[in-house]
């Protein structure tokens, strides 16, 4: 008796609507805080004095890319872990998610 899987397509829509949920309440969330007072030198570094309203295009395009890139695989194997799409796709964002947590910390100790 063959069981039937969650949809690989389906799987991958629903971690990417996890991952624009995530990008929306952080614009949301920056959109609706003050603006720390600066000083006249805090400008100095590159970005510095951009809000993450600035950065959310270039955010969405790097950052998304590679979430995507590293969610293909990581969907492969949460489709045959349920038989629900929303579950494999969840648990799809959250693996991956971690993984890429995981990959930057590591990156980050090893300088």
């Amino acid at each position: 008796m063959e069981t039937s899987r969650a949809s690989y397509g389906e799987t991958l829509l629903v971690s990417i609507g996890w991952y624009a949920t995530v990008l929306a309440g952080l614009a949301a969330g920056d959109a609706t805080t003050p603006d720390r007072p600066r000083g006249p030198d805090d400008c100095t570094t590159i970005g510095s004095c951009l809000s993450l309203l600035d950065l959310l295009p270039l955010l969405t395009v790097v950052a998304g890319g590679g979430l995507l890139l590293l969610s293909l695989p990581v969907a492969a194997i949460a489709r045959l872990v349920t038989r629900s799409a929303v579950v494999a796709g969840t648990l799809t964002a959250g693996g991956t998610a971690l993984t890429a947590w995981t990959v930057i910390t590591v990156l980050a100790a090893s300088r």
